[in-house]
């Protein structure tokens, strides 16, 4: 489990136990929490990730011959043999 993770679900839990009646500082975190997620992925998304590079990389890997597992290697031999 990742730190970012574990943060969201300790902060939760300790509005939860601590704050019980305050329903909707619970909701406000809940909330501000989910934006700061998708804020950083994003971000991420944007920063980091090259789509067309990715689309590249998939099509050069679908036009390589696949390798048969060692399963179906067994069942053909046994097959033919």
């Amino acid at each position: 489990m990742s730190i970012m993770n574990f943060i969201m679900y300790l902060f939760t839990m300790t509005v939860l136990f601590f704050l019980k009646n305050m329903y909707a500082f619970l909701s406000l975190c809940q909330f501000a929490n989910n934006m700061i997620t998708i804020r950083i992925m994003l971000e991420f998304k944007k920063g980091i990730l090259d789509d067309d590079k990715m689309y590249a990389q998939i099509e050069k890997s679908e036009k390589q011959p696949q390798k048969k597992m060692l399963l179906e290697q067994d069942v053909a031999n046994d097959v033919r043999g």
